[in-house]
């Protein structure tokens, strides 16, 4: 299989003026004390502290298999943990979901929509509908320069287009936490460079970026 290339996306996200966070406080964006998961008699996490704070640019980095993914999950209110805690501004995972952007590993994106339809279906999760939503998603695919291409199937989109899908679902104004799932699996040098750029253009404007990797150079990403 032949690594993705980002092709076209070595672009810097710009952000308006005022779309910058509000009424937060930096501290402890994200909490984790104590956590632990079990699956029957397997364990995957035990006795896991994290502490991330805000506009932080958070790498967990680790071999296949080590647990990256579930905790993610759970941070990101898609698992519940066996025990221990986790707070998202002092609130359960499952009461801050409305401020969480989260890509799986697996591509997030249904291919049968087209690329504005998956943005759209997004802002509706977001609570986002009618002209406002049609307007964000607008000045979104602007962002990310998939305009001319927002009405195409997600199918017949390039590894590049997906990765800077996935960055537009972290640009919606409610969103201050971004988690990725091995963003960067398959993805040549060339292209993880561009799309880490992304991402730090997205912390440098205050959103919380977590990400699992089990590559050394991403994890050193925001030097």
């Amino acid at each position: 299989m032949e690594p993705i290339s980002l092709h076209s996306a070595k672009f810097s996200i710009q952000f308006k003026a005022g779309n910058a966070l509000k009424n937060t406080k930096i501290g402890d964006t994200i909490l984790v004390q104590n956590l632990t998961k079990k699956y029957g008699d397997a364990e995957i996490l035990k006795g896991v502290n994290v502490k991330i704070e805000e506009g932080e640019f958070y790498a967990l980095m680790g071999p296949n298999g080590s647990g990256k993914t579930t905790l993610t999950s759970i941070i990101a209110a898609v698992r519940v943990p066996t025990s221990g805690r986790v707070e998202i501004y002092g609130k359960p995972p499952e009461k801050a979901k409305e401020i969480v952007a989260y890509i799986p590993q697996e591509n997030f994106s249904s291919m049968l929509l087209t690329g504005r339809e998956n943005l759209m279906y997004f802002a509706g999760l977001l609570g986002y509908s009618g002209s406002e939503a049609k307007k964000m998603v607008a000045e979104i695919l602007d962002k990310i320069e998939l305009t001319k291409d927002a009405d195409k199937r997600v199918s017949t989109y390039s590894g590049g287009m997906w990765k800077r899908l996935e960055i537009g679902t972290a640009l919606f104004p409610s969103i201050k936490i971004f988690i990725l799932d091995e963003p960067t699996t398959g993805v040549d040098p060339s292209g993880r460079r561009d799309f880490l750029g992304m991402l730090n253009d997205l912390r440098k404007e205050g959103i919380t970026v977590l990400m699992t990797t089990h590559i050394g150079a991403d994890a050193e990403a925001d030097a």
